[in-house]
């Protein structure tokens, strides 16, 4: 191997990347490539479905401490306490709480609902959609307006409700 170098930077990165790195390694090595490939891929997607399903955990419970406690009350301590695990543990999940508040609040968008544009009634649907809004940042998820101001939504669900409002206005 010409990079050993590289090799062994990337022995520092996550432990489940190391395991894939190492595994298709030794399979190329001491069997054929095609398998390391293989079995590379596979192991790959089991650790994406187990970093997905862990991440939706992060997400509910950050959504039960806003819902129950405020935003201010949701820090990376106060979520590693409530997943009963340690604060640097969380960072495997989001980088910072910044990043953990757009997640939140593309979950609490995921909750206001949209309908197809009825050109008939694009006021009456506009001011629907702006009262469900209204509703999740006020009333469902208190302080979830703040959280809407610190960053720009760009997730699924902001640009689901985006897009739904331009097409009214259209």
């Amino acid at each position: 191997m010409s990079e050993w170098r590289v090799f062994r930077a990337e022995l520092s990165s996550p432990r489940s990347d190391v395991v894939v790195l190492l595994a298709t390694f030794g399979l190329t090595v001491f069997v054929d490539l095609t398998v390391a490939i293989e079995v590379g891929m596979v192991l790959a997607a089991f650790l994406f479905m187990r970093r997905m399903a862990s991440l939706a955990t992060v997400n509910q419970v950050s959504e039960d401490v806003l819902g129950e406690e405020g935003v201010d009350a949701l820090t990376m301590r106060r979520l590693a306490h409530a997943l009963d695990t340690g604060p640097a543990s969380l960072y495997v999940y989001v980088a910072n709480r910044d990043e953990l508040w757009e997640l939140l609040f593309d979950a609490g968008l995921a909750t206001v609902t949209t309908e197809p544009t009825d050109p008939a009634r694009w006021r009456e649907q506009l001011h629907e959609l702006a009262s469900r809004i209204v509703q999740m940042m006020a009333v469902d998820y208190p302080g979830m307006a703040r959280l809407a101001m610190a960053h720009i939504p760009v997730g699924d669900n902001s640009l689901r409700v985006v897009e739904s409002m331009l097409s009214l206005l259209k």
